[in-house]
C-alpha cells in the first residue's frame, strides 16, 4: 500500500512540496500538485475553485501561511519546511515566474562578486521564454500561465524590476538556488548586462573586476554572439576593448572597430 496515497489532498499537497524542498509555494504551482494528483490517482481533475478552496483550507489548519505583501504566495508552516530555506530569490519565482535574477544578483550567483547587495535585482523575460521553473509543458496544457507581477518588496529586500525586448530573448537559463531550480541570467549576458548597466552592478570597477575572475569560464563566442543581438556600437566597442585588454581577440573585434563611435560619446563610461 503507498502510504502518501492513504494521505488526504492537504497532505499529499505538503508531500509533494517537502519531496523538492520548497518552503515556498503558490496558488499555481498547488493548482498544479492537485492535478498531478488526481493523473496519479486517476480521477477527475479538479476545478481551478476547487484548488483555491484547498489553499484557503490549508491556511486554515496553519499548513500555509500567506507571505506578506504578495498575493496568492504562501509559506509552509509544518514541520518538514524548517529544513527548507526561504530565499527571496525563489519567492520571486513563484510571485512573478517570467523573472530571472539579473545585474548584481545573478553575479552573486555566478560567483563572480562577493558582494551581499540588500536589493534584489530581477528582469522579465518575453512571455514566451520560458515556463514556470520545475514544471513541464503537459503541466500547462489546460491552464493559463500565472499573470506577471512586480512587487518592490520580497521578504524584505528591495526589488529592482527590468524587463527586456523581445529581440534580446537570448542568455536566460536555469540555475540552482539553494536546492531548486530558478531562472537566471548566464554568464555571458550577466557579464554584458555589468557593461550595459554598471549601477545595476555594483559600479563600473566592479564589473571590470567580474570580468577579470570570469575571464576563464567566458564562452567568447556567446558574448560576441550577444553583442551583435545587443546591436549597441558603442556596447560592442567597451567588449572589444576590455577583452583585448584582458589578452583576447577575436576576428569581429576589428569589424567592430571600424564602425566603432567617434569623440566625446564613446567613452567607457559614461558620465
Amino acid at each position: 500500500m503507498n502510504f502518501v496515497s492513504e494521505l488526504s489532498l492537504p497532505y499529499r499537497v505538503l508531500y509533494a512540496l517537502a519531496e523538492e524542498n520548497r518552503g515556498a509555494t503558490s496558488a499555481w504551482r498547488v493548482r498544479i500538485l492537485c492535478v498531478r494528483d488526481a493523473i496519479e490517482h486517476k480521477s477527475a481533475i479538479p476545478a481551478e475553485s476547487s484548488s483555491k478552496q484547498l489553499i484557503k483550507r490549508m491556511v486554515a489548519n496553519k499548513q500555509l501561511a500567506p507571505i506578506e505583501g504578495l498575493k496568492e504566495v504562501y509559506q509552509a508552516v509544518v514541520p518538514y519546511a524548517s529544513l527548507c530555506p526561504v530565499s527571496a530569490e525563489v519567492v520571486a519565482q513563484e510571485a512573478n515566474p517570467r523573472a530571472a535574477i539579473s545585474h548584481l544578483t545573478a553575479l552573486v550567483h555566478h560567483s563572480l562578486s562577493y558582494e551581499l547587495p540588500d536589493a534584489l535585482h530581477l528582469t522579465i523575460a518575453p512571455p514566451d521564454t520560458f515556463l514556470p521553473a520545475g514544471t513541464t509543458p503537459e503541466d500547462w496544457l489546460d491552464a493559463t500561465l500565472p499573470r506577471s507581477r512586480r512587487p518592490s518588496i520580497i521578504l524584505g529586500r528591495e526589488v529592482q524590476w527590468s524587463s527586456t525586448k523581445d529581440e534580446w530573448d537570448f542568455g536566460f537559463e536555469i540555475g540552482m538556488h539553494e536546492g531548486l531550480p530558478i531562472y537566471t541570467t548566464d554568464l555571458e549576458r550577466t557579464l554584458l548586462e555589468g557593461m550595459r548597466s554598471p549601477s545595476y552592478c555594483g559600479g563600473f570597477k566592479h564589473v571590470l573586476e567580474c570580468w577579470v575572475r570570469a575571464l576563464d569560464e567566458i564562452e567568447i563566442s556567446k558574448i560576441v554572439s550577444y553583442a551583435e543581438k545587443f546591436s549597441q556600437n558603442i556596447l560592442k566597442q567597451r567588449v572589444g576593448f576590455v577583452l583585448e585588454a584582458l589578452g583576447v581577440t577575436h576576428q569581429k573585434f576589428d569589424n567592430w572597430a571600424t564602425k566603432a563611435a567617434r569623440g566625446s560619446s564613446a567613452v567607457l563610461v559614461a558620465g
